[in-house]
């Protein structure tokens, strides 16, 4: 790993710091971060992902675009191509520096990747928006992962008003 510290990163994210993170950023920002048809860690027009949320400024590279959580900790390294697997290991990189290491079996890990799934697969429907959609979507995840979801019921009652 570099030697590139952040302030934020000295005190590393609980599963539930992380998720509030992520999820009142996504849930306040009420759109996805994408440029063309990609979504991003960072936008051009200043929107961040869900897992751009949870990256300091300090950690953040634009080398780490265009992987995702999934290949850089879990897809095989020798599938990737020598510009994926640059982007892949710096992206694990930053994540481990939020988490303190890069050992697959940390929750952290599958959570950071399913708030990824959570921002890049959800469309606005008829019925809900977009917002709405990520809400159950997050509320489901808190669900499986034993979080509370305060931060997150708190922010789409600050939006109704």
């Amino acid at each position: 790993m570099t030697e590139k510290k952040s302030k934020k990163t000295t005190e590393l994210m609980t599963l539930q710091k992380m998720f509030d993170t992520a999820a009142v950023g996504m849930l306040k920002q009420g759109k996805k971060s994408i440029e063309g048809n990609a979504c991003r860690y960072r936008g051009g027009d200043g929107c961040k992902c869900a897992v751009g949320f949870l990256i300091p400024d300090d950690l953040y590279s634009p080398d780490i675009e265009g992987t995702s959580v999934f290949s850089s900790f879990k897809r095989p390294t020798a599938s990737l191509c020598s510009d994926e697997l640059d982007a892949a290991l710096k992206l694990r990189e930053t994540i481990s520096h939020l988490i303190g290491h890069d050992d697959l079996r940390d929750l952290r890990i599958d959570l950071i990747d399913g708030l990824q799934d959570i921002h890049d697969s959800a469309e606005s429907t008829g019925r809900q928006t977009l917002r709405e959609e990520w809400y159950l979507d997050l509320k489901t995840m808190a669900k499986d992962f034993k979080l509370s979801t305060k931060s997150i019921d708190k922010v789409m009652e600050e939006l109704k008003e």
